[in-house]
């Protein structure tokens, strides 16, 4: 929620980032909210006997690293795989495959942004 005084009158703007002007027109404001690399698809499937990841991330450039974490509880998640991020600034594709293990067996993926911010993936099982 956006507040702008004019003439002494506070207006509360809901408008998902815009601004009214004193001549009701709409004006664009840059968002003040930091960028963050998105992981969109995360994909998890089982082929013979490997699991393999696959996942898109925009704002590339954003990020340092990728973790990838795995859990036989859907709580307790530890580090299988390190991965760097590319040098592509706008999105890339990324892959991860490993041996199958016995089921039940969780994935997630742990972004680390070159700021030292972290987000975290949904979480995903093959099947």
């Amino acid at each position: 929620m956006k507040f702008i005084v004019l003439s002494s009158l506070v207006f509360s703007i809901v408008l998902n980032q815009y601004q009214v002007s004193a001549q009701n027109n709409f004006t664009p404001v840059a968002s003040t909210e930091p960028a963050t690399a998105a992981i969109n698809n995360l994909k998890c499937s089982m082929q013979k006997d490997r699991v393999s990841l696959e996942w898109l991330i925009n704002n590339n450039g954003l990020v340092n690293q990728i973790e990838v974490e795995s859990s036989r509880d859907g709580s307790n998640y530890s580090l299988v795989a390190l991965i760097f991020s590319t040098e592509k600034n706008d999105s890339d594709t990324y892959y991860f495959y490993e041996k199958a293990k016995t089921a039940p067996i969780f994935y997630r993926l742990k972004i680390i942004h070159k700021d030292q911010t972290i987000r975290y993936s949904a979480i995903v099982s093959p099947g």
